[in-house]
């Protein structure tokens, strides 16, 4: 798949209600950064989100992103991330979700979502 990246503000503002609400639980923290990679660590799951193309402002920074958790495995993040280009590493077969994802609605999984939440704040400026 071709890694073209997609905007941190586009993940946040197009995933469903219900990881939006189920995130709110859960904070993200840094633990650590190079360059432009970050790894943090949002429940006992672990995000990396790498940075990529020019920085124009910190909500709208391209992106390659990845979750351990089994949610973004099988529920839809992992295909979808493939498929539209900003998937860090892929962790399943990459096989379309049919029955828990028809719609192609998860872009993102709640650990996902806390953490570019979080990455918002940490990215540096120039």
């Amino acid at each position: 798949m071709d890694k073209s990246a997609v905007s941190a503000l586009y993940l946040l503002k197009n995933s469903p209600q219900v990881i939006k609400s189920n995130a709110r639980s859960y904070t993200a923290q840094l633990i650590r950064s190079r360059g432009y990679s970050y790894v943090y660590r949002v429940g006992d799951y672990i995000v990396r989100i790498r940075a990529v193309g020019q920085m124009i402002n910190k909500s709208n920074k391209d992106i390659l992103l990845s979750c351990t958790c089994n949610f973004w495995k099988w529920n839809g993040p992992d295909f979808n991330a493939a498929n539209q280009g900003y998937s860090e590493r892929a962790f399943s077969n990459l096989s379309e979700p049919v029955v828990r994802d028809p719609h192609n609605q998860f872009l993102v999984c709640k650990h996902a979502y806390a953490a570019l939440d979080q990455f918002r704040h940490d990215f540096p400026t120039n």
